[in-house]
């Protein structure tokens, strides 16, 4: 399998729209993780590999009192998405990217992301 990094942003709301589409495609949703001015990179492992998985996630953080790791930097966040060829990476872009969640990198990122 392949990896790739996306950048999106998206409200609360949409948090479950973005992981569907990403499952729905073929991609394994590895983790999610922030660049934070302070704390650096914060990132959290999720393994999110079905609509079954993200329906987890989403009632674990209904439930909890937690908030999702995106609300620290304005809702930018990253996904290390793994699938089995470039090709379905490509189609992940594209559908983030039509859903209007892919976001523009800034200068100080990081090189290969999306």
């Amino acid at each position: 399998s392949t990896q790739r990094v996306f950048k999106v942003q998206h409200s609360d709301d949409d948090t479950e729209k973005e992981l569907n589409l990403i499952v729905d495609a073929g991609g394994v949703v590895k983790d999610v993780f922030v660049f934070h001015k302070h704390y650096g990179t914060v990132r959290a492992q999720l393994d999110i590999k079905s609509r079954y998985h993200v329906k987890q996630f989403i009632s674990n953080i209904a439930t909890g009192k937690s908030s999702l790791l995106k609300n620290v930097t304005s809702g930018y966040h990253y996904h290390t998405v793994t699938a089995e060829s470039q090709e379905t990476l490509d189609l992940i872009r594209d559908s983030l990217q039509e859903h209007g969640f892919l976001a523009p990198l800034q200068e100080y990122e990081p090189s290969g992301v999306n």
